[in-house]
């Protein structure tokens, strides 16, 4: 990526929320009752690592947005 020193504090905020969200929801796990799809702290996660996804790619070189978009993660 090419990215300014305010936005890698960005992204590495980023990233800080989404290690909190997966402690919520390791915390969660063991608890058989409720459904992966119905998860708030699991929905956390996706929605902060789509986020980190989407800063790299806008942030990206060409070849970082290609393999990206191969992801079809941001879809």
């Amino acid at each position: 990526i090419e990215a300014t020193p305010k936005e890698v504090e960005q992204l590495q905020g980023l990233f800080e929320e989404k290690e909190d969200a997966e402690d919520k929801a390791f915390r969660r796990a063991p608890i058989p009752s409720i459904p992966y799809h119905n998860d708030q702290e699991n929905d956390a996660v996706d929605y902060y690592l789509k986020d980190i996804y989407r800063m790299i790619y806008n942030l990206g070189t060409e070849d970082t947005k290609k393999h990206i978009e191969r992801m079809e993660i941001l879809q």
